[in-house]
């Protein structure tokens, strides 16, 4: 007989499957089977955890993140695909640029440049 399991359980289990989820997803080719598969389990089994319906325990998160090459406390991390998904600028490396034009206008004030720097050149 199982018990209910309660709302930050359901949430924990859903949380660890997402990131599982992203973690498959952001691999070029890597179907739930290869992973099942080198967990020595099945296919289903893997899904539930990616569902949220099942809790990995300690000794399937360690496996799991070896696979992925993560920590294990990147699974268990409420921010990780947030965390993954910043773009430099929005991690706060990047400050906003000014709008600079565009090519055309680039292409013309540097043709101007050149131009003033050749009649220059002409005087000396």
């Amino acid at each position: 007989m199982s018990r209910n399991k309660t709302s930050d359980e359901i949430r924990f289990a859903q949380m660890i499957g997402a990131n599982m989820k992203y973690l498959r997803l952001r691999k070029v080719f890597s179907p739930m089977k290869v992973l099942a598969h080198h967990l020595g389990m099945t296919h289903q089994q893997v899904a539930k955890y990616e569902s949220g319906k099942n809790i990995p325990c300690a000794y399937r998160l360690t496996q799991i993140a070896d696979y992925y090459k993560v920590k294990t406390d990147d699974l268990i991390n409420p921010d990780f695909i947030n965390c993954q998904t910043k773009t430099p600028q929005d991690a706060g490396y990047l400050k906003p640029q000014p709008d600079i034009g565009s090519l055309e206008e680039i292409a013309d004030k540097e043709l101007e440049k050149l131009q003033q720097t050749m009649e220059a050149v002409k005087w000396v």
